[in-house]
């Protein structure tokens, strides 16, 4: 239910973070993420490979679902069940070590 609950808050449309220039997108890529600071060179790369340009600069081309603020590991049943609904050739690699230790 937490998981549902979640991803229905998951950002939308309008509220989704956009960045002037890729640039911009790098540093805060840099700055702020998941696991702490980031090379601004790394970061350089995960930009140009994830981001799509719009109308309104450059946002981050991911599925705003995955977005969304777990607080705790997602189970497995639900991420079989997301991954099911993937329609294109994908490789899942799966850590022994990483944000949910």
């Amino acid at each position: 239910e937490m998981q549902r609950k979640a991803i229905a808050e998951a950002p939308k449309g309008k509220n989704i973070q956009k960045y002037p220039s890729l640039e911009a997108a790098a540093e805060r890529r840099a700055t702020m993420n998941m696991v702490g600071t980031l090379p601004l060179d790394a970061a350089k790369v995960l930009v140009q490979r994830g981001t799509k340009q719009t109308e309104d600069g450059f946002v981050w081309s991911s599925d705003p679902a995955c977005l969304a603020s777990f607080r705790e590991a997602p189970r497995e049943e639900f991420m079989q069940q997301m991954l099911s609904q993937i329609k294109c050739p994908t490789l899942l690699v799966v850590a022994d070590d990483g944000l949910w230790k």
